[in-house]
C-alpha cells in the first residue's frame, strides 16, 4: 500500500492519499486526478503510477519541473519509501506499506488539496454573487479582469490588473496596481499599499469582500445582500422600472445639455489627486514581484504602461528588456521540450542550447540538454552497431564515435567499439583499425 502525504508551502498537511494500483496526474486545473491550487505547479504538471507493484514518477513538461529528493526529475524514476517530491510549492512524501490498509481505494477520485487553515481568504458581499469565496493561497494573489489573474473578476469596474494581495507569512499587504477605479480598505482609498486585518471590508472598483481566516463563516446579511423580490410583485415592478427609466432618460438629456451649456466656464471637479509618480512606483515595484515570481507576461504589460507613460521611468527600460528575453527563452524551453517528448532530438538540441547562461531558464536547460545528449547518442550508437555488425567500415565506426562524442559515459559504445577493435576483420583492415584506436583513445580516462 503506498500513500501519499502533502505538505502546503508552510509546512502543514494539506491532504493524505493511499492507493495501491492505477495512475494519476498532478496539476493545477481541473481534469487532474490531484488538483494543487498554486500557479507555481502547471496545468497539468506530473504523473504517479504504479506497475508491478512499483510506484514511479513522470514529469509531463512541466514549466517549473519537478525534483525526487532534491534532484531534478529527468526521466522517468522510481519513488522509493520516503521519497521527497516538490511540485510548485507543495512537498509531497510517499510512504509505502506491505499491510493492505483494506477495502477500496478510491484513487482516480479528485482529490482538490483544501487551503491550509491558517491562509485568508476573500469573501463576496453586497451584490446578487454574494457568498463567493477566494482563497489567498499563493504568495501573490493577482486580482484583475483578465484570465491571467489569480482572481478573476468580471465586472467593469475592475481594470486588467487592478491589484494584488502579497502573503507575507504572518501578514497580508494589499497592493494597488494604478488601477483606473482604485480599491478601498474599510472605505478609505488605497494610496500604493496598506496591511489587512480580519474583518476588514476590501473594495476593488464596485465590488466589496471581507478579509477573513479561511475557516471562518461570514455573515452575508450583515452587509446588505440585495433582497430578492417576490413574484406576485413582478408586474408592478416591471411598470414602475418602465416609469422610471423614461423619467430618468428625460431628466438625463437635461443634465448632458446643462453641462455642455457650462462646459466652457465651469471647472471639473476634483474627486481625488493622485500623485503619478507614486502610481508608477507602484507598478513597477508590482512588476518587480511578478518578474521574480517568472510571471514574465505581467510583468512585460506592467513595464509597457509605465514606458508608455514616462520612457525615461528609471530601470524600467532595463527590466523590460530582460523580462522580454526570458519570454523568449521560455519559448525555446517549451519548444525545445515538445521536440524533446516528440523524439525528435536534434531540434532539441538546437532550442535548449539557444538559452544563455543569464537566463533563469539555463540550469534546466543544461539539464534538458544533458537528457538530449543522452537519448541522442543512444539512438546514434544503435545507427552504427546496426550498420557495423553488417559489415564493419569506416562511415559505421564514425557514426559510433559520435555517439561517444555526445556521451562519453555510455560504456555499451565503448565496449563495442573495444570487441570490434579485436575482431578479425578489422585487425586485416589497418586504416579501420587505427580509427577505431583513435576514437577509443580521445574518451577522457
Amino acid at each position: 500500500m503506498f500513500t501519499l502525504i502533502i505538505e502546503d508551502r508552510l509546512g502543514n498537511i494539506a491532504d493524505e492519499i493511499s492507493f495501491d494500483q492505477g495512475s494519476f496526474t498532478i496539476g493545477r486545473v481541473e481534469g487532474n486526478d490531484i488538483i494543487l491550487p498554486s500557479n507555481a505547479v502547471s496545468r497539468t504538471h506530473a504523473r504517479i503510477f504504479v506497475q508491478q507493484g512499483r510506484c514511479y514518477i513522470d514529469d509531463l513538461g512541466s514549466a517549473n519541473g519537478v525534483l525526487v529528493d532534491n534532484q531534478p526529475l529527468k526521466q522517468r524514476k522510481e519513488l522509493q519509501n520516503a521519497s521527497q517530491i516538490r511540485i510548485g510549492d507543495y512537498l509531497l512524501y510517499l510512504e509505502h506499506s506491505d499491510k493492505n490498509a483494506g477495502g477500496d481505494q478510491d484513487v482516480l477520485r479528485t482529490h482538490i488539496v483544501a487551503a491550509n487553515s491558517n491562509t485568508f481568504k476573500l469573501v463576496r458581499v453586497g451584490d446578487l454573487f454574494a457568498g463567493e469565496e477566494f482563497s489567498l493561497t499563493e504568495q501573490v494573489n493577482s486580482i484583475g479582469r483578465t484570465d491571467e489573474n489569480f482572481i478573476l473578476l468580471s465586472d467593469p469596474s475592475i481594470s486588467r490588473n487592478h491589484a494584488q494581495i502579497v502573503n507575507e507569512g504572518m501578514a497580508y499587504r494589499l497592493v494597488d496596481l494604478g488601477s483606473s477605479n482604485g480599491s478601498k480598505v474599510n472605505g478609505k482609498p488605497v494610496r500604493g499599499q496598506t496591511h489587512l486585518r480580519t474583518g476588514d471590508e476590501v473594495q476593488f472598483g464596485n465590488v466589496r469582500f471581507v478579509f477573513v481566516p479561511s475557516p471562518q463563516f461570514v455573515d452575508l446579511a450583515a452587509y446588505g445582500r440585495p433582497k430578492r423580490q417576490s413574484g406576485s410583485l413582478v408586474f408592478v415592478i416591471v411598470g414602475v422600472l418602465l416609469v422610471a427609466i423614461i423619467v430618468g432618460a428625460v431628466f438625463a438629456v437635461i443634465a448632458v445639455l446643462g453641462r455642455s451649456e457650462s462646459a466652457s466656464t465651469d471647472k471639473p471637479k476634483v474627486v481625488e489627486t493622485v500623485d503619478p509618480t507614486v502610481e508608477l512606483n507602484n507598478k513597477f515595484n508590482a512588476a518587480v514581484a511578478m518578474a521574480n515570481e517568472q510571471n514574465w507576461t505581467g510583468a512585460q504589460r506592467l513595464l509597457t504602461d509605465i514606458l508608455t507613460v514616462q520612457p525615461t521611468f528609471p530601470n524600467a527600460r532595463e527590466l523590460h528588456d530582460q523580462v522580454s528575453a526570458e519570454i523568449q527563452h521560455l519559448g525555446y524551453f517549451e519548444q525545445g521540450d515538445e521536440w524533446l517528448r516528440a523524439g525528435n532530438y536534434a531540434s532539441a538540441l538546437t532550442q535548449f542550447s539557444k538559452i544563455p547562461e543569464t537566463s533563469a531558464y539555463y540550469a534546466r536547460s543544461q539539464n534538458k540538454l544533458q537528457l538530449v545528449n543522452e537519448r541522442l547518442a543512444t539512438a546514434t550508437f544503435l545507427e552504427g552497431k546496426i550498420a557495423c555488425d553488417k559489415e564493419p567500415n569506416a562511415a559505421c565506426v564514425q557514426t559510433i564515435c559520435e555517439a561517444l562524442q555526445l556521451n562519453s559515459a555510455d560504456n555499451n559504445a565503448r565496449v563495442y567499439l573495444e570487441r570490434l577493435l579485436l575482431s578479425k576483420d578489422v585487425k586485416k583492415a589497418k586504416d579501420l583499425s587505427a580509427m577505431i584506436q583513435g576514437c577509443l583513445d580521445a574518451l577522457p580516462k
